[in-house]
């Protein structure tokens, strides 16, 4: 047993997830950790395999606000965030139907759930990530490299929102930083303290709705990146080989180009499913339920 004091929050939306959820908070057996679990509507069922899981975990069944992150801010108001050393934020999170990339990883299908997940997928991970969080002084955020994006990259317009927000509550705006794709990660606690002077409740989130891109919800996952950075910390994997750490980003660039040239296969925003080479459609069909 180690002396660190660490917060889990899951905001388990997906109940059918809990079993692989699970298994991985096992891994924290070792840890003094308190676990507060978001639900979007009660379950004796569900609330009783917590319960046996950790019997003094903390259940609340939270409005369908702000995706994961309107609940987040809902747990970081009960809690005094000065009595823990790190923060893991977790949560359920689908498979994707169409293609997806960040950094130029395709994310489609079970890959990003499996990256966002990455960081505690295994003892070792976790213990690394936890050990790199404490002996690293520049080191404040951890996840996988592959969801780590520059905001330059995945801003989606909405940097002068963060600027607005670093600016109410007088931390310095910044014009470089990465944010964590998808909001899952393992970080030191004290960075998360001036998230809670925005005085935000789930109440300022509109009900989820995964046709809206620029919400309140996506801001705060920038504004996340944003003040790790802005309070001198950089977010990172401490998980990657050599070879993984070398930046060839330009390189996966070129690939994504060129395959996306050759060939294309996604259902576009009227639920047609299509298929392209060289950028010539070869086939269209309507999706039925």
């Amino acid at each position: 047993m180690n002396n660190f004091k660490v917060l889990v929050h899951l905001h388990l939306y997906h109940f059918d997830m809990w079993e692989i959820i699970s298994s991985y908070l096992s891994l924290l057996e070792n840890y003094n950790y308190d676990l507060y679990v978001t639900i979007p509507q009660d379950s004796e069922l569900i609330c009783s395999s917590i319960k046996k899981f950790k019997n003094n975990s903390v259940i609340e069944v939270v409005k369908n606000k702000g995706f994961d992150v309107g609940p987040f801010i809902f747990v970081l108001s009960k809690v005094n965030l000065s009595n823990y050393d790190f923060v893991i934020k977790l949560h359920t999170k689908r498979t994707l139907v169409n293609k997806f990339h960040i950094n130029y990883f395709n994310m489609k299908g079970n890959r990003w759930k499996k990256y966002l997940f990455s960081f505690i997928s295994s003892k070792n991970r976790l213990q690394k990530s936890i050990e790199a969080l404490n002996t690293n002084p520049s080191l404040g955020m951890v996840a996988d490299r592959r969801i780590i994006a520059d905001i330059h990259d995945l801003s989606c317009g909405m940097e002068s929102d963060v600027a607005n927000l670093m600016k109410s509550i007088g931390l310095p705006s910044q014009k470089n930083y990465k944010f964590i794709a998808g909001t899952m990660f393992i970080c030191k606690a004290k960075l998360l303290i001036p998230l809670k002077k925005l005085n935000l409740t789930i109440d300022d989130f509109k009900v989820s709705n995964r046709s809206e891109g620029n919400s309140l919800a996506h801001i705060i996952e920038r504004f996340l990146g944003a003040i790790v950075y802005s309070q001198g910390y950089e977010i990172s994997d401490p998980n990657v080989s050599f070879l993984q750490s070398l930046n060839i980003k330009p390189l996966r660039k070129i690939f994504y180009n060129l395959s996306n040239f050759i060939f294309q296969d996604y259902v576009n925003s009227k639920d047609y499913r299509k298929i392209k080479v060289f950028l010539v459609t070869i086939y269209k069909k309507k999706i039925t339920q």
